[in-house]
């Protein structure tokens, strides 16, 4: 599960319905090239994703045609994620928890019924090379449902063993974004993995 599938609930299935009406259908398939083009778009959007697609188009010096047609392409492989984050402290789901935990990861059908008995999990991702294969990302509305936290997922998975929590009050950095106090993006830092740390 990735933090772009979590949902803040606050959309009831009629609206949730008419804004995933025109996304692209997702259909992996075999990876292709990511142009220089595809890097492009990939950072533009990562500053501001609400980049529109003549803006896109000029800067690539391509018709919006061929940007929207690429950009339709690029979600549709799941070679770009668009997602759209909240100011967390002003959502009414302030504290964020990190569980790292031990179970069998090979049954699906579990990690589902998990998924679902706790909706307030955010990301669950699995691990390598140590003692921990799981790592739960979780928002909660207070630290008092901090204390439940590990009866509930372990009453969903009773074969899960949470082995450390830590729970975070603030951050200041999410997804490229420098946040205020408030959970606000008042700037950003670019995401542009191709180019050179130095």
């Amino acid at each position: 599960m990735h933090a772009t599938d979590w949902r803040l609930r606050a959309l009831d299935p009629r609206q949730r319905a008419h804004i995933t009406a025109e996304r692209p259908a997702r259909s992996p398939s075999t990876p292709q090239t990511f142009t220089a083009r595809d890097r492009l778009l990939s950072v533009r959007l990562g500053a501001d994703g609400r980049t529109s697609l003549t803006d896109l188009a000029q800067e690539l010096g391509v018709g919006i045609t061929t940007v929207r047609k690429r950009l339709a392409l690029l979600i549709a492989n799941e070679d770009l994620e668009l997602r759209c984050e909240v100011a967390q402290p002003l959502c009414g789901w302030p504290i964020s928890t990190s569980i790292w935990a031990h179970a069998r990861i090979d049954d699906r059908d579990a990690l589902n019924r998990l998924l679902a008995a706790v909706p307030e999990i955010r990301a669950c991702i699995g691990l390598a090379g140590g003692t921990a294969n799981l790592l739960i990302s979780v928002w909660l509305r207070s630290l008092t449902e901090a204390r439940g936290l590990e009866s509930r997922l372990t009453s969903a998975l009773p074969q899960l063993k949470v082995l450390d929590q830590a729970v975070s009050l603030r951050f200041v950095k999410r997804m490229g974004r420098i946040l205020d106090p408030a959970g606000r993006s008042v700037s950003t830092v670019p995401m542009d993995i191709w180019s050179d740390p130095s």
